[in-house]
């Protein structure tokens, strides 16, 4: 099983630094293939919803950037897993670039859809903020069939706002993996 890791580079702090480690170490433990690919905000260029990916049905963005060769790859992961920071209720735009610009792939594969697992953090997010972030990732991943009605895609959203929560959280991720 091969694992891909997107972690928010640009809002890294002790809590993301934990989390990541803690995540990497329990994705040593399964065995799997893993890759982190650090995202920062000079990284992956907003998609312009110019449709030439979807148009062209190859899943690779008109503007060159981290993606754009990271969906060249994206089909021989089977778990995709983002780790950034909430921000009034959701992710911060590199790692919603990053959703942005993975999405197409999966019209284009509907044989095989990814495990997606999120993991939201910050010190500072209070459980309305949490209930925000799930809410707004579960409605776009698909949770309400905006992608595609026939996507049915498997999503596993976290919160995290301490070492300690990040501990549950990781072994709660290696138990579904």
């Amino acid at each position: 099983m091969n694992v891909l890791v997107f972690w928010d580079k640009d809002s890294s702090s002790n809590l993301s630094y934990d989390l990541k480690i803690k995540v990497e170490n329990v994705l040593k433990t399964t065995g799997y293939r893993f890759e982190i690919v650090e995202v920062g905000k000079k990284d992956v260029i907003p998609c312009t919803g110019c449709l030439v990916c979807w148009i062209q049905n190859t899943g690779i963005c008109v503007n060159k950037d981290l993606m754009s060769e990271v969906n060249k790859r994206i089909k021989d992961f089977e778990i995709i897993l983002y780790l950034g920071p909430i921000v009034f209720g959701q992710y911060t735009s590199p790692i919603k670039n990053v959703i942005d610009k993975g999405q197409i792939i999966h019209i284009s594969r509907l044989g095989r859809i990814p495990l997606f697992i999120a993991i939201g953090y910050g010190e500072d997010v209070n459980e309305e903020e949490k209930n925000t972030f799930f809410d707004i990732f579960r409605k776009h991943r698909g949770a309400s069939n905006i992608v595609h009605p026939l996507l049915k895609e498997r999503t596993e959203i976290f919160a995290t706002s301490s070492t300690d929560e990040n501990t549950k959280v990781v072994n709660a991720v290696g138990n579904i993996i």
